[in-house]
């Protein structure tokens, strides 16, 4: 029987499988993938202001009372608006939404809500558009904001996460041992799983935060010991140590040094007698990407095969677009390899790989695959590993 963390999240109540197929999307297949899921951002609902004394064209947070149930009005172009008027007992705010049918049974007449918004109008009258609200008995002092997509807005997200941290066990087993948690100060995981991603204050968020970032840094250090100790050490796909000016050619920017340090880096190690094992770090924006799409070139400038793999489906499609369009200009034969690809493309695909007929495959853990097979592979290339078990970067 699979263990919380290898749950399929269909078995989660709520999620069918049309709605699990978005889960995977984001890099959620599993309970355990969602629970590891955190929190992009947060809101914090913890101080709201008298309707009176909210600030115009702001983010504002209110407590207030529903004064009547929303009702229906159709504007022209078919679009449904509901209005509806709550009250903190001294001032009215007007809340309108916009072609939501469920806000009728979501806002009850007499019924105290945290409703959080930007504010407009003027000094007599106040108004918010579409707010984000809780009943008061549900309302959270700091509200977690999840990486949503079109279909899983951020709501849908959390109430998911708060049905898997209650199937979380009583005694739930910690990778860490105790000693280890005592040197460093370290909580539980429970308690990081259930504060990281519904905290009820600041303090609760650092602790879990804490504990959550070294544990990924420490099972990034031993992943990579465990590698680096069972490797090969002759290397068996030589590069010729030279900068690819080539390559430098397809490009419609110049590279930056730091770039190109990184590159003549790695091209060095690829030419020694040990394999190369390098981590390249960056900023959103600061060219990792065209690191990786130079010592791929080389690789297969070289005659050997290159694979990229990246933690969600949306990410490898974005890399295939961006580096198929720089690369198959010169040659290289890029593909597309992801879950959601059908049999008898997998079958083709995995086929041609054999073959040595695609240099580049880009793709999710479906890399992994039993049946993918390469002709001769000289470079794997791992984009955000930390989203990766140990394993399924050893593999």
């Amino acid at each position: 029987m699979p263990s919380l963390f290898e749950m399929e999240i269909t078995k989660l109540k709520g999620v069918g499988e049309k709605r699990a197929a978005l889960y995977r999307k984001l890099g959620a297949p599993t309970v355990g993938d969602l629970l590891r899921l955190y929190p992009r951002a947060y809101e914090d609902w913890s101080e709201p202001t008298p309707i009176r004394d909210t600030v115009l064209n702001e983010i504002n947070v209110v407590h207030a009372t529903v004064v009547k149930t929303p009702t229906e009005h159709r504007v022209k172009g078919g679009m449904l608006l509901y209005k509806t008027v709550v009250t903190d007992g001294e001032s009215d705010l007007a809340l309108t939404f916009f072609n939501n049918r469920y806000i009728p049974s979501l806002l009850r007449e007499g019924q105290d809500y945290v409703f959080r918004g930007k504010v407009t109008g003027s000094f007599f009258k106040r108004e918010m558009l579409s707010p984000e609200f809780l009943p008061i008995s549900k309302s959270l002092s700091i509200v977690p904001v999840y990486p949503a997509t079109q279909g899983l807005t951020s709501r849908i997200i959390s109430s998911a996460m708060q049905n898997a941290l209650l199937l979380l066990p009583q005694t739930l087993r910690d990778p860490i041992p105790d000693a280890l948690r005592s040197q460093y100060r370290l909580c539980h995981l429970g308690f990081a799983l259930e504060h990281i991603h519904f905290p009820k204050s600041e303090a609760e968020l650092d602790v879990a935060r804490y504990r959550l970032i070294f544990e990924e840094f420490l099972v990034l250090q031993l992943g990579l010991m465990r590698i680096k100790r069972g490797r090969k050490e002759k290397n068996l796909h030589p590069l010729p140590n030279r900068f690819p000016a080539e390559f430098e050619k397809l490009l419609p920017f110049s590279l930056t040094n730091a770039q190109r340090r990184a590159i003549s880096e790695a091209i060095s190690d690829m030419a020694g007698d040990s394999p190369m094992n390098r981590l390249i770090q960056g900023d959103v924006g600061s060219g990792k990407t065209a690191v990786a799409a130079a010592l791929c070139w080389c690789v297969v400038s070289a005659g050997m095969q290159a694979a990229m793999m990246a933690p969600t489906e949306i990410l490898a499609a974005q890399h295939f677009t961006s580096l198929s369009s720089l690369l198959e200009p010169a040659g290289i034969r890029v593909a597309l390899l992801t879950g959601s690809v059908k049999a008898a493309e997998k079958r083709k695909l995995y086929a041609s790989l054999e073959a040595g007929e695609i240099d580049l495959i880009i793709g999710t853990h479906a890399l992994l695959s039993e049946g993918v097979a390469f002709r001769d592979l000289g470079l794997v290339i791992t984009d955000e590993q930390h989203r990766f078990g140990v394993g399924q970067r050893s593999a």
